[in-house]
């Protein structure tokens, strides 16, 4: 994150700076749901402290989700 972003702390959710604008960055990991779903099936589990932090203006939530050595990042809707 640090080679794309200005990050002014070190623990998740972030408080970023990028073109002189500054937005939080809350990330997990996607993870498979488990036996009985189908593998397509995927979940992210946002902790209990974050419920408030998400409804702040400029809060990107992102999911990431890494496959044969390929990492996928995910936005999701704070708003949902």
């Amino acid at each position: 994150m640090k080679n794309y972003f200005e990050v002014s702390n070190n623990k998740n959710p972030f408080v970023c700076k990028y073109e002189n604008k500054e937005f939080n960055l809350c990330i997990k990991q996607i993870t498979y749901l488990g036996h009985p779903h189908d593998i397509f099936k995927k979940r992210i589990q946002i902790p209990k402290e974050w419920q408030s932090f998400l409804k702040k203006e400029n809060t990107l939530l992102a999911g990431l989700y890494t496959y044969k050595k390929n990492n996928i990042f995910v936005f999701f809707d704070t708003e949902k």
